[in-house]
């Protein structure tokens, strides 16, 4: 903690995971208030799904667009921004009077959030080149945090006063972290282009070229598979607990808390292993528990048994400051948040998929065997990475 707090990085670590804690933890919320938000609108569950997914699909999007603004502006105009919007939609979202301006708000909620997301990883690498597994892992950790407590707050603001407030309950908190960005983050943590010219003309081909890289290529598609779990997994456990298992929403609440809480104290130790050890075996043990975690779902019915399946399942969550780690250091770096920002745009394009099956499959009758797809994709994953090679 000293050498990550030395010569004021401290301060941006903090700032920046802050950003992060608010970024994810306000759309982690939405799975939370999904029966509220249905009866509101009168939505199914494939409806719903559609509704996550539309989150998910504009972050995704947000990513190269983000990539691509820090290296031609820098990492904090990018990062001012990104969460500008992203408050301006989250009061779109928390006001909205009918479907079509909530999921609007919902889109431009999930495009400023992914706008953040490119240049967050990269400035941390960038100011941690030795503990980045680390300083991610915090980062992430911080993030989970705000998981695992934004969701039960808003539930319980939901139960006093109503959904709206408990979505928008953070607006306060988007506002100062738009500052603290402004005042905190250096202008730019990469290196500049010195021939701007001369950089966009190459940029399209070196980030092919990048992008197509066997260590790049294999951690996308393991990302892929992940970011497909992730998604579907977090977006309907609450409703799958209610719906099936018979728990009130409160104690679903407190399983999705659990999953996060478990990715809260994860993520920086296995962060830390990364950085001292084997990345590549460390990653295979996270996808491997994630799908023994998965697997066993709809084989139990007690309390007990589910939150420890959801704490075995958040190894998925200690996945990402690894691999986020490991990819941007397989990439050149005159197109690092270009190359990262593709990466990131595809796994999450196809991840954002995962709510929309994810519901098909709870409408058709199928929810229990949704948890034995996502087992199956997490051991397809571990396959992947058992083959990633080490990088220098």
């Amino acid at each position: 903690m000293a050498d990550l707090c030395r010569d004021g990085r401290g301060w941006l670590l903090v700032v920046i995971s802050v950003g992060q804690l608010l970024s994810i933890g306000v759309r982690v919320v939405l799975p939370t208030l999904l029966p509220q938000i249905k009866a509101a609108f009168v939505v199914s569950n494939t409806v719903a799904g559609v509704l996550l997914s539309v989150v998910w699909v504009s972050y995704a999007l947000g990513q190269l667009p983000g990539g691509l603004l820090a290296d031609a502006v820098g990492e904090r105009i990018a990062m001012v921004a990104s969460m500008a919007l992203a408050t301006a939609s989250l009061g779109l979202v928390a006001a909205a009077p009918s479907f079509w301006p909530f999921a609007l708000g919902l889109f431009l909620l999930g495009l400023g959030t992914g706008l953040y997301a490119t240049p967050r990883v990269t400035a941390i690498a960038d100011i941690y080149p030795e503990r980045a597994a680390t300083a991610l892992g915090i980062n992430q950790a911080v993030g989970n945090l705000g998981n695992t407590v934004l969701p039960v707050a808003a539930a319980v603001v939901t139960g006093w006063y109503s959904w709206r407030i408990g979505l928008g309950m953070t607006l306060p908190a988007f506002c100062v972290v738009v500052a603290g960005l402004s005042f905190v983050v250096p202008p730019r943590t990469s290196t500049a282009p010195d021939r701007e010219g001369e950089t966009r003309g190459a940029t399209a081909r070196q980030v092919v070229l990048a992008a197509v890289r066997r260590p790049v290529l294999l951690s996308t598609g393991a990302m892929v598979l992940i970011g497909f779990v992730w998604q579907g997994f977090t977006a309907f456990l609450p409703t799958y607990l209610i719906d099936v298992k018979g728990f009130p929403q409160s104690t679903a609440a407190l399983a999705l808390g659990t999953f996060f809480l478990g990715g809260t104290i994860l993520q920086p130790l296995v962060g830390g292993l990364a950085d001292r050890f084997h990345e590549r075996r460390i990653l295979v043990a996270t996808t491997a528990g994630t799908a023994v975690g998965l697997a066993g779902f709809p084989f139990v019915s007690s309390l007990p048994a589910v939150l420890g399946l959801a704490a075995l399942s958040s190894l998925q969550l200690a996945f990402w400051p690894v691999v986020f780690a490991y990819v941007p250091r397989a990439i050149p770096d005159a197109v690092q948040g270009s190359t990262f920002g593709l990466v990131r745009t595809g796994f999450l394009l196809v991840g954002a998929t995962g709510p929309v099956v994810t519901g098909a499959l709870a409408d058709a009758g199928f929810f229990e065997e949704s948890f034995l797809l996502f087992a199956a994709i997490g051991g397809l994953a571990t396959i992947l990475l058992v083959r990633l090679p080490d990088l220098v």
